[in-house]
């Protein structure tokens, strides 16, 4: 709700709509309903966002290609190294999500010394 606030009261194209649109993805990419979810590629500009929500919208945009965009064909057997760069890309989603996690227990800390 509060992402869709912002949304509704910045120009478009601003960071903080940018933003906005980023916090809203990282609420629904799991609900499962694609009509519902967000395509990030077609909303959200990455070079907008500050450096450290980047971290975040690669962390959403791998979970949404990964819970909504199936492969395009199978393979009898994985191509050679391709089990590294699965892991390779895990060990960067989680790191994405670690740095998004210190980012949000920053804004939770700033917001709670504000609203004393």
């Amino acid at each position: 709700m509060a992402a869709q606030f912002v949304l509704d009261s910045s120009p478009a194209e601003t960071v903080d709509s940018q933003r906005a649109l980023l916090y809203r993805a990282a609420a629904k990419v799991g609900l499962g309903d694609r009509t519902r979810g967000l395509d990030l590629a077609a909303e959200i500009d990455r070079a907008k966002l500050p450096s450290g929500d980047q971290p975040l919208y690669d962390a959403v945009a791998l979970a949404e290609a990964r819970i909504f965009h199936a492969p395009e064909r199978k393979i009898a057997a994985a191509p050679p190294g391709a089990a590294n760069e699965v892991d390779a890309a895990m060990e960067r989603a989680e790191g994405s999500l670690k740095q998004s996690d210190a980012v949000m227990d920053s804004v939770r800390q700033t917001m709670e010394r504000k609203s004393r």
